[in-house]
């Protein structure tokens, strides 16, 4: 029994080995994509880093930290394969994606171009339906600062621009 094993006992998924199927392990893969559950910091629940480096490659979800853990013990400790870690999927376990009602985020957007631009960008549910969120700092005539925001569902289909140049409503426009 190995030091490692030790941890197994008491924190069951700490040091398992998955293999990381996401997407942005496919956009930006790290040596061969196999983590190891790590111990979580703050309000995570459990990291995950790279086998052959050390990297931090993200952050386990509670759900499947649980999951883990209920199958090291079901079965007597870690499988000799690295089980599949997708974006909401564990293996053949898809992971409920929940979202709060009447709660959003918002981030800074680094990547104004113009002074117009929105200040504050991210998502929100409310009454069950998602929206994404702009926000604007502004400056009221007293020189009070405060934040603007704008909702727009996500599930609207973008508005289609069309050229209104042409005379008569013509859609050829010689």
């Amino acid at each position: 029994m190995t030091a490692t094993d030790n941890v197994q006992l008491l924190f069951p998924p700490i040091g398992l080995r998955l293999k990381l199927d996401r997407t942005i392990d496919r956009l930006r893969p790290c040596h061969d994509n196999i983590a190891t559950v790590d111990h979580g910091r703050a309000h995570h629940c459990a990291g995950l880093r790279c086998c052959q480096c050390g990297r931090h490659r993200g952050w386990l979800p509670r759900e499947g930290f649980q999951f883990l853990a209920d199958l090291s013990q079901r079965f007597g400790g870690a499988p000799t394969e690295p089980i599949i870690l997708r974006d909401q999927q564990i293996g053949d376990h898809i992971m409920a994606d929940k979202k709060f009602d009447n709660s959003g985020i918002l981030f800074r957007n680094e990547d104004k171009s113009k002074d117009t631009d929105r200040d504050y960008r991210g998502s929100a549910v409310v009454d069950n339906r998602e929206y994404w969120v702009s926000g604007w700092i502004r400056e009221a005539k007293n020189g009070a600062k405060f934040l603007k925001f704008s909702f727009k569902p996500k599930d609207e289909k973008a508005a289609v621009k069309t050229r209104s140049d042409a005379p008569f409503g013509d859609p050829i426009p010689f």
